[in-house]
Protein backbone atom coordinates (compact mmCIF):
# COMPACT_ATOMS: atom_id res chain seq x y z
CA UNK A 1 0.00 0.00 0.00
CA UNK A 2 2.72 2.62 0.73
CA UNK A 3 4.22 2.07 -2.94
CA UNK A 4 0.96 3.05 -3.97
CA UNK A 5 1.11 5.80 -1.76
CA UNK A 6 4.69 7.08 -2.79
CA UNK A 7 3.52 6.16 -6.46
CA UNK A 8 0.65 8.69 -6.21
CA UNK A 9 3.08 11.07 -4.42
CA UNK A 10 5.53 11.38 -6.85
CA UNK A 11 2.75 11.42 -9.98
CA UNK A 12 1.16 14.53 -8.08
CA UNK A 13 4.61 16.16 -7.97
CA UNK A 14 5.60 15.54 -11.45
CA UNK A 15 2.04 17.18 -12.48
CA UNK A 16 2.70 19.90 -10.16
CA UNK A 17 6.11 20.49 -12.07
CA UNK A 18 4.20 20.24 -15.65
CA UNK A 19 1.85 23.01 -14.54
CA UNK A 20 4.65 24.91 -13.44
CA UNK A 21 6.38 24.49 -16.57
CA UNK A 22 2.85 25.13 -18.68
CA UNK A 23 2.35 28.10 -16.73
CA UNK A 24 6.33 29.66 -17.33
CA UNK A 25 6.13 28.83 -20.95
CA UNK A 26 2.01 30.61 -20.97
CA UNK A 27 3.75 33.80 -18.99
CA UNK A 28 6.56 33.57 -21.68
CA UNK A 29 4.34 33.49 -24.46
CA UNK A 30 2.12 36.34 -22.94
CA UNK A 31 5.30 38.17 -22.85
CA UNK A 32 6.22 37.93 -25.87
CA UNK A 33 2.70 38.87 -27.01
CA UNK A 34 2.82 41.92 -25.48
CA UNK A 35 5.92 42.91 -26.58
CA UNK A 36 5.18 42.05 -29.93
CA UNK A 37 1.78 44.25 -29.71
CA UNK A 38 3.73 47.24 -28.05
CA UNK A 39 5.92 47.56 -30.91
CA UNK A 40 3.38 47.26 -33.53
CA UNK A 41 1.41 50.11 -31.35
CA UNK A 42 4.63 52.15 -31.48
CA UNK A 43 5.02 51.75 -35.12
CA UNK A 44 1.42 52.44 -35.95
CA UNK A 45 1.43 55.68 -34.20
CA UNK A 46 4.80 56.50 -35.48
CA UNK A 47 3.31 56.17 -39.13
CA UNK A 48 0.07 58.20 -38.26
CA UNK A 49 2.20 60.90 -36.72
CA UNK A 50 3.98 61.09 -40.13
CA UNK A 51 0.65 60.76 -42.02
CA UNK A 52 -0.65 63.92 -40.32
CA UNK A 53 2.20 65.74 -40.59
CA UNK A 54 2.80 64.94 -44.80
CA UNK A 55 -1.36 65.47 -45.09
CA UNK A 56 -0.80 69.05 -43.45
CA UNK A 57 1.97 69.80 -45.42
CA UNK A 58 0.60 68.92 -48.74
CA UNK A 59 -2.49 70.35 -47.70
CA UNK A 60 -0.62 74.05 -46.99
CA UNK A 61 1.34 73.22 -50.52
CA UNK A 62 -1.84 72.62 -52.53
CA UNK A 63 -3.67 75.49 -50.96
CA UNK A 64 -0.34 77.58 -51.79
CA UNK A 65 -0.21 76.37 -55.54
CA UNK A 66 -4.01 77.28 -55.82
CA UNK A 67 -3.09 81.18 -54.86
CA UNK A 68 -0.45 80.79 -57.36
CA UNK A 69 -2.16 79.39 -60.14
CA UNK A 70 -5.73 81.16 -59.77
CA UNK A 71 -3.31 84.50 -60.12
CA UNK A 72 -2.74 88.10 -58.73
CA UNK A 73 -6.09 88.75 -57.03
CA UNK A 74 -6.24 85.82 -54.92
CA UNK A 75 -2.62 86.08 -53.90
CA UNK A 76 -2.55 87.97 -50.10
CA UNK A 77 -1.41 91.07 -50.66
CA UNK A 78 0.93 92.82 -48.27
CA UNK A 79 0.40 96.58 -50.03
CA UNK A 80 -2.47 98.31 -51.10
CA UNK A 81 -2.93 97.36 -54.88
CA UNK A 82 -2.43 101.39 -55.75
CA UNK A 83 0.83 101.02 -54.41
CA UNK A 84 1.82 98.09 -56.38
CA UNK A 85 0.32 99.74 -59.29
CA UNK A 86 2.79 102.50 -59.18
CA UNK A 87 5.51 100.28 -57.96
CA UNK A 88 4.71 98.56 -61.62
CA UNK A 89 4.95 101.97 -63.13
CA UNK A 90 8.10 102.73 -61.75
CA UNK A 91 9.63 99.93 -63.44
CA UNK A 92 10.69 99.46 -67.02
CA UNK A 93 9.31 96.29 -68.71
CA UNK A 94 12.48 94.57 -68.38
CA UNK A 95 11.98 94.45 -64.56
CA UNK A 96 8.26 93.71 -64.70
CA UNK A 97 9.38 90.58 -66.88
CA UNK A 98 11.85 89.62 -64.96
CA UNK A 99 9.54 89.84 -61.66
CA UNK A 100 7.09 88.01 -63.62
CA UNK A 101 9.68 84.67 -64.46
CA UNK A 102 10.61 84.62 -60.58
CA UNK A 103 7.04 84.78 -60.17
CA UNK A 104 6.51 81.12 -62.19
CA UNK A 105 9.53 79.74 -61.00
CA UNK A 106 8.53 79.72 -57.35
CA UNK A 107 5.18 78.37 -58.70
CA UNK A 108 7.03 75.51 -60.47
CA UNK A 109 9.09 74.75 -57.39
CA UNK A 110 6.02 74.40 -55.14
CA UNK A 111 4.45 72.23 -57.64
CA UNK A 112 7.62 70.32 -57.77
CA UNK A 113 7.54 70.14 -54.14
CA UNK A 114 3.83 69.25 -54.18
CA UNK A 115 4.40 66.32 -56.05
CA UNK A 116 7.93 65.11 -54.08
CA UNK A 117 5.67 65.32 -50.94
CA UNK A 118 3.28 62.99 -52.52
CA UNK A 119 5.11 60.77 -53.22
CA UNK A 120 6.58 60.66 -50.15
CA UNK A 121 3.65 60.26 -48.64
CA UNK A 122 2.69 57.26 -50.99
CA UNK A 123 5.60 56.05 -50.24
CA UNK A 124 5.39 55.81 -46.20
CA UNK A 125 1.95 54.60 -47.08
CA UNK A 126 3.42 51.53 -48.29
CA UNK A 127 5.93 50.89 -45.87
CA UNK A 128 3.20 51.28 -43.12
CA UNK A 129 1.31 48.55 -44.98
CA UNK A 130 4.05 46.62 -45.19
CA UNK A 131 5.41 46.82 -41.59
CA UNK A 132 1.73 45.73 -40.33
CA UNK A 133 1.80 42.99 -42.56
CA UNK A 134 5.15 41.86 -41.29
CA UNK A 135 4.48 42.56 -37.76
CA UNK A 136 0.90 40.82 -37.83
CA UNK A 137 2.68 37.99 -39.81
CA UNK A 138 4.74 37.40 -37.08
CA UNK A 139 2.34 37.83 -34.07
CA UNK A 140 0.49 34.69 -36.09
CA UNK A 141 4.03 32.86 -36.30
CA UNK A 142 4.57 33.06 -32.28
CA UNK A 143 1.10 31.94 -31.95
CA UNK A 144 1.12 29.25 -34.08
CA UNK A 145 4.55 27.87 -32.63
CA UNK A 146 3.26 27.94 -29.53
CA UNK A 147 0.35 26.03 -30.20
CA UNK A 148 3.00 23.46 -31.97
CA UNK A 149 5.00 23.46 -28.38
CA UNK A 150 1.88 22.20 -26.75
CA UNK A 151 0.51 19.25 -28.79
CA UNK A 152 -1.23 17.38 -25.77
CA UNK A 153 -2.28 20.40 -23.80
CA UNK A 154 -6.17 21.13 -23.50
CA UNK A 155 -8.36 23.52 -25.34
CA UNK A 156 -7.59 26.17 -22.09
CA UNK A 157 -4.29 27.04 -23.66
CA UNK A 158 -6.38 27.00 -27.09
CA UNK A 159 -8.33 29.74 -25.46
CA UNK A 160 -5.23 31.98 -23.28
CA UNK A 161 -3.72 32.13 -27.22
CA UNK A 162 -6.96 33.66 -28.11
CA UNK A 163 -7.25 35.79 -25.78
CA UNK A 164 -3.56 36.42 -25.96
CA UNK A 165 -4.09 37.48 -29.80
CA UNK A 166 -7.23 39.65 -29.03
CA UNK A 167 -5.59 41.53 -26.34
CA UNK A 168 -7.52 40.48 -23.35
CA UNK A 169 -5.87 39.85 -20.26
CA UNK A 170 -5.03 36.06 -19.38
CA UNK A 171 -4.83 36.40 -16.09
CA UNK A 172 -7.59 38.69 -14.94
CA UNK A 173 -7.01 40.14 -11.42
CA UNK A 174 -9.46 39.25 -8.82
CA UNK A 175 -10.35 40.67 -5.63
CA UNK A 176 -11.36 38.09 -2.66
Amino acid sequence: MSENVSQWLEEIRSLKQEIIRVEQERDAAEAGADRWRGLYTTEAQQRRTQVEQLTEAIASLKAELEQLQAGPSSLPRAIAPSELLQELAGMGPDEVKGKLIEAFMERDRLAQELSRMRECLEAEKATHEQTRQSLTSALGDTVELLKKAQPGTKSGLNLDLARLVSGTPLNPKTED
